[in-house]
C-alpha cells in the first residue's frame, strides 16, 4: 500500500468555535468527535495495527484507533516521518511531528486570537497578517546555514521543535516534549561482535518499511560510507524497482566520484543514472529564482540542478529517493581533530572510564600528540565551554568575516551567539555535540521537506531506532581513535563492497560553488547591487562586494558564513517582492519572540 503523501497541512482553531479547515488534504471524521490530517508515513504502521487489530495499515485509521485506545500519548508511540494535526469535538487540537521532526509543524496565533498551524510556513504567510521580520532569526542563520531553534524569520510564527507537541485548548497552548535521545543507556558494554548485528537490524529496520510502501525509489549515491550503506541495505531489502542517483563533475577530481560509485553498482548490480553537472553548477540559473518557501535555504543557489533533477526522477516514475544524509552525526563520526567526548566521563563521575579512554587517545590516535594537548583539547577545554552553557564546538570554527558590519556584530552579540547551544541541554559535551547536531539536521531536512518535488525524499540514518541505537552505545564505541566509524565498517561486512568499507577519504565540492560564482556575472551583479544585507545593515557595502569578488576566485574566506549569507540575500531579494512583508532594517536587539521549549 503506498502510504499517503507528504501534502500541505493547514488549519485554524478558534479557542470557543473549535476547528476551521483550511486545505484539509486528508481528513477523516469518527461519530463526529475527531478529525485528522496526516502528512508522511509510519515505519511501524505494520506493528501497530497488529496492536490495534486492525485488518490493513492505513495510516489514518491507524491513529483514529490510537488515539481511542491511547489518547494524549498517541504520538509518543508512532514512528515514522510525518505531521499530523488532530481535533476533537470540544474545540481542542494537538498537532504534532515525528520524534525526529523533519516534516514541520509551524503555528501562529492570529489577531483575533485563534490559532492557525501548517506543516508550510508558506501557507501561514498568505492568509495571515503581514509578520514582522525578526532579525535575531536572520542573525542565527548566518552563523549555521539553517534554523537552530523555535524561532522563524517572522515575529509571531512559531517552530515546534523535533520531538514536541502542541496542544491548543481553552486554556491556551501548551508544549510538551515527548522524545529526546537517551545516552548511554546500555545496562552494560556488549563486545564489538554483539553489537554488529543489532546495528544491521537497526539499519534494516530504517529501510526495509519502505520497500513495501513505496514501488520504485532511487538512492541517491555519492560514494561515500554512507549514502553507499543505504545503497546497499535498500538492495537487499526487496524493492519491487530500485536505481541509483549521482552526480559529478570531469573538471574538478575532488568533485568525481565515479569510481567509487561504480563499485557500489557493480556490487549490487543496481542500474545507475549518472549526471555531469558542469553545466548545472551552483548560480547557473537565473538570479533569483526558485521556491519561496518562507525560510532561506542553500538550494537557492542550485536552481539548475533541482530543476534538472526533478525532470529526471518525475520522468523516471520515481516515488522515493532515499539520501545517507547524517550519517557522520548519527554513526560515529568523530567531530574533527580534537574529540569533544572525553569529558563525558568526568561529568559522570567514572574517573577510571574517563582516565582509560583519554589514555586510549593518546596511545592510539594517528595524530601523536603530548598529554598536555589531550588534557587541554580533549577534556578541559570541552568540559569548561560546556559549564559555562557554550556549544561544544564553536560554530563554525572560523572568525567573523570581516564584511559583516560592527554596527551588527555589536546589536546581536554576534561572538557570544556562535558559542551558544542550539539545543536542549545535556549533561556532557559530547552528548551536547550530538543533541545540537540532531536539532540541525532535522531542521535542515524540514525546510527542504518544503521545497515543490514529484517524489518524496527519506534519510533513512535520521531513523528514531537507529539513533536510539546508537547514542545508547557508551562513547569508546562509538567514536575510537583509530578508525572513523568502526561500528558501522565491521558490521557491513559481506555488504558494503571492500574499497567502500576501508575507504577513508571523500570527495568535496567546494571548487563546483566557486566556480559557478565564477561564470555568473549576473549573479555577482545581482548579489551586490542594492544588496538587502547592506540596506538592512547586516553587511558593510565595500566589504560585501569584495567578498563576493573574492569568493568569485576561490577566495571564500569561510564557506559556511558565506552560503548562509548568500541565501539571506537571495531570500530577502524574493521577500521584498511580496507586499506588506518586509519592514525597515531594525538595528537593535528584539525581545525573544515565541515560546522557548529548548529546556
Amino acid at each position: 500500500m503506498t502510504p499517503p503523501r507528504p501534502l500541505p497541512l493547514y488549519a485554524t482553531w478558534d479557542l470557543h468555535a473549535g476547528l476551521i479547515a483550511h486545505g484539509f488534504e486528508q481528513l477523516i471524521e469518527h461519530n463526529g468527535r475527531v478529525r485528522i490530517a496526516f502528512a508522511g508515513y509510519l515505519t511501524n504502521a505494520a506493528a501497530l495495527s497488529r496492536g490495534l487489530n486492525l485488518e490493513n495499515q492505513n495510516h489514518l485509521q491507524i491513529i483514529l484507533a490510537g488515539h481511542a485506545r491511547w489518547g494524549a500519548s498517541l504520538h509518543e508511540r508512532l514512528e515514522g516521518y510525518f505531521s499530523c494535526i488532530l481535533a476533537t469535538s470540544d474545540g481542542g487540537a494537538i498537532a504534532f511531528t515525528s520524534a525526529v521532526g523533519t516534516i514541520p509543524i509551524y503555528y501562529a496565533t492570529n489577531l483575533d486570537g485563534s490559532v492557525s498551524v501548517a506543516n508550510r510556513l508558506v501557507d501561514l504567510l498568505e492568509d495571515g497578517p503581514d509578520y514582522a521580520l525578526d532579525d535575531e532569526y536572520i542573525a542565527d542563520f548566518l552563523l549555521d546555514a539553517m534554523p537552530v531553534s523555535e524561532r522563524t524569520p517572522f515575529r509571531g510564527i512559531t517552530r515546534l521543535m523535533p520531538g514536541t507537541s502542541v496542544t491548543i485548548g481553552a486554556d491556551g497552548i501548551r508544549l510538551h516534549r515527548y522524545w529526546r535521545p537517551e545516552f548511554g543507556s546500555q545496562d552494560h558494554e556488549l563486545g564489538w561482535m554483539e553489537l554488529q548485528e543489532p546495528f544491521r537490524s537497526a539499519l534494516d529496520g530504517a529501510i526495509r518499511p519502505l520497500a513495501s510502501q513505496y514501488s520504485s525509489a532511487w538512492c541517491e549515491l555519492s560514494g561515500g560510507l554512507d549514502s553507499s550503506s543505504v545503497t546497499c541495505v535498500a538492495a537487499r531489502v526487496g524493492f519491487a524497482s530500485l536505481g541509483t542517483w549521482s552526480v559529478y563533475d570531469p573538471v574538478y577530481p575532488a568533485a568525481d566520484e565515479r569510481r567509487w560509485i561504480a563499485e557500489v553498482t557493480t556490487a549490487t548490480g543496481l542500474p545507475g543514472t549518472l549526471v555531469d553537472i558542469s553545466s548545472q553548477l551552483p548560480f547557473s540559473s537565473e538570479p533569483g529564482l526558485g521556491d519561496f518557501i518562507g525560510e532561506p535555504y542553500l538550494g537557492l543557489v542550485n536552481g539548475a540542478q533541482a530543476a534538472a533533477k526533478n525532470r529526471q526522477l518525475a520522468d523516471a516514475g520515481v516515488e522515493l529517493l532515499l539520501t545517507g544524509f547524517a550519517g557522520d552525526l548519527v554513526l560515529g563520526a568523530a567531530f574533527g581533530d580534537h574529540p569533544v567526548h572525553l569529558a563525558d566521563a568526568f561529568f559522570r563521575f567514572d574517573l577510571m572510564k574517563g582516565w582509560r579512554e583519554l589514555q586510549s587517545w593518546k596511545r592510539d590516535s594517528p595524530m601523536r600528540r603530548s598529554w598536555p594537548f589531550w588534557l587541554l583539547h580533549g577534556v578541559a577545554r570541552p568540559a569548561l565551554q560546556h559549564m559555562r552553557g557554550n556549544a561544544a564546538r564553536i560554530r563554525p570554527e572560523f572568525p567573523l568575516q570581516p564584511w559583516m558590519s560592527e554596527q551588527f556584530i555589536r546589536d546581536f552579540g554576534m561572538e557570544h551567539r556562535r558559542k551558544q547551544t542550539p539545543g536542549t541541554s545535556r549533561r556532557a559535551p559530547g552528548e551536547q555535540a550530538i543533541a545540537d547536531g540532531l536539532v540541525s539536521a532535522a531542521l535542515h531536512v524540514s525546510i527542504e521537506w518544503q521545497r515543490a518535488r514529484p517524489f518524496e525524499t527519506v534519510h533513512p540514518l535520521l531513523d528514531r531506532r537507529l539513533i536510539e541505537f546508537m547514542v545508547s552505545l557508551p562513547d569508546n564505541q562509538r567514536q575510537r581513535p583509530n578508525c572513523d566509524r568502526y561500528l558501522q565498517r565491521h558490521a557491513l561486512k559481506g555488504i558494503l563492497p571492500e574499497p567502500i568499507r576501508r575507504r577513508s577519504d571523500k570527495g568535496f565540492g567546494t571548487p563546483v560553488f566557486v566556480e559557478g560564482l565564477a561564470r555568473s556575472t549576473a549573479w555577482q551583479e545581482f548579489l551586490t547591487t542594492d544588496s538587502q544585507l547592506v540596506e538592512r545593515g547586516i553587511a558593510s557595502k565595500q566589504g560585501w562586494s569584495q567578498a563576493i569578488e573574492q569568493a568569485s576566485v576561490g577566495q571564500t574566506n569561510g564557506d559556511k558564513f558565506l552560503h548562509a549569507a548568500i541565501a539571506i540575500e537571495v531570500w530577502l531579494r524574493q521577500l521584498k517582492g511580496r507586499a506588506g512583508n518586509c519592514e525597515a532594517p531594525v538595528r537593535r536587539r528584539h525581545a525573544r519572540s515565541g515560546l522557548d521549549i529548548r529546556g
